[in-house]
């Protein structure tokens, strides 16, 4: 993935919290900050990595944003990418 390359680490539902180091992911583009690097929903999509590839994810506000019917699927998705230790 070019600018990705090394230990995968993604950031979910980053909004304007764009990290350095990590694939920003984010279902819209917020006013006046750079678009995320991948459009991804939380709601609809599963992460779009192969299982066991990411070696960290950051969701700092995911859940807190997320209904709750969602988040079971949303958790069994960031189970499937990361990578065992």
């Amino acid at each position: 993935m070019g600018r990705f390359d090394g230990p995968l680490r993604l950031n979910l539902a980053s909004g304007s919290d764009r990290r350095d180091g990590f694939v920003n992911l984010d279902a819209v583009a917020w006013s006046g900050y750079p678009p995320p690097d991948l459009y991804w929903d939380a709601r609809t999509d599963p992460i779009p990595f192969e299982t066991d590839s990411v070696e960290e994810i950051y969701a700092g506000y995911l859940l807190l944003h997320l209904m709750p019917s969602y988040r079971p699927a949303v958790l069994a998705e960031i189970l499937r990418v990361l990578r065992p230790m």
